[in-house]
């Protein structure tokens, strides 16, 4: 991708989730919110937002995205078929087809870091930590020297970005109409919905063990954390996910028998050992991409304390939250 192209298409992206997010605002009566935005270059981090008071920002970082771009023309070129296989759901590898899912996939990873911190705007994340701080500046919740939440709240408002990024990718590309309109473009594309969500599925996990495998780092207890890691929320992920395919798609219903969070929870492994592979193969990273660095990540002990976020969430965090967001908050 080159950059100049990329970085256009990036502003595109980010003008259509915020028009999306507003349209949405507007059928529910609601007023519009107006949303800057800039390309950044970091690639350690996906995206930031943040608030001064006034005006939101959200930036995101190219950085990330070409690197997320880099990887799938890896995993898309003809020699890797077995993973053309998973992603087009056809034996027989098609070179015109496999360019259109690699734009598919590197969108859907961009739009997951555009709708997590359109989350922290519209679910008033930003204005309840900017009414809450004692030092009014440009607040953003991953900047922890500004950040006075109790750690377990920014978990908590962290989890609910992804599920905002979740629900609102899934709606997108589960619609009737962009399915047609996708496979307008490139027949047989996307075969059905259950197909969209795969297709989403891969996206995210790849995103996320990008993002969160790195170099061994010194574990703390999870109460003083204010970010759990990627790896821990990614189980999460797949489960607000498939909540919010089968409750936009009720029809789907018979989809449950391999969408299930236990069935999907297991594969997430396979689909981070195949990128952990692909990044030592890579080479010319100074990070060490072995699944096995800060494997506690996926430990019992992390999957069940993000399930008590979940419960502190609805007890501790939405309450207060309610008089700053635009949207429905989940219970």
């Amino acid at each position: 991708m080159e950059i100049e192209k990329g970085i256009k298409y990036f502003e595109e992206a980010i003008a259509a989730c915020i028009e999306y997010c507003n349209s949405n605002l507007t059928e529910a009566g609601h007023s519009t919110i107006d949303i800057a935005y800039d390309i950044a270059s970091d690639s350690s981090v996906g995206g930031t937002s943040s608030y001064n008071g006034e005006k939101y920002l959200i930036e995101i970082n190219y950085g990330v995205l070409k690197k997320i771009n880099d990887i799938y023309a890896i995993l898309l070129h003809k020699n890797n078929e077995s993973f053309y296989q998973k992603i087009s759901l056809e034996q027989t590898f098609d070179d015109y087809k496999a360019d259109f899912y690699l734009s598919l996939l590197v969108e859907e990873s961009l739009k997951i870091v555009i709708f997590h911190e359109l989350a922290h705007v519209l679910n008033g994340h930003l204005k309840y930590l900017y009414q809450n701080s004692s030092e009014k500046v440009n607040l953003n919740l991953i900047n922890e020297d500004n950040n006075e939440l109790e750690p377990l709240f920014s978990q908590a408002l962290e989890m609910n970005a992804d599920a905002f990024a979740a629900t609102h990718c899934i709606s997108m590309l589960t619609f009737p109409k962009s399915i047609y309109m996708r496979n307008e473009q490139c027949q047989g594309l996307i075969k059905n919905k259950s197909h969209a969500y795969l297709i989403f599925y891969i996206a995210s996990g790849i995103l996320f063990s990008e993002l969160g495998m790195s170099n061994p780092r010194e574990s703390k207890p999870l109460n003083e954390l204010y970010y759990l890691p990627l790896r821990t929320r990614y189980d999460t992920m797949i489960r607000c996910s498939t909540n919010a395919y089968f409750k936009l798609n009720p029809e789907q219903s018979s989809d449950s028998e391999f969408l299930n969070h236990e069935f999907l929870r297991e594969m997430s492994s396979n689909t981070e050992l195949y990128h952990s592979m692909l990044r030592v193969k890579q080479g010319g990273s100074n990070l060490n991409f072995d699944i096995k660095n800060n494997i506690e990540e996926i430990s019992e002990e992390y999957i069940n304390h993000a399930d008590e976020i979940f419960r502190y969430w609805s007890n501790t965090v939405r309450e207060p939250l309610l008089k700053h967001t635009i949207f429905d908050l989940p219970k």
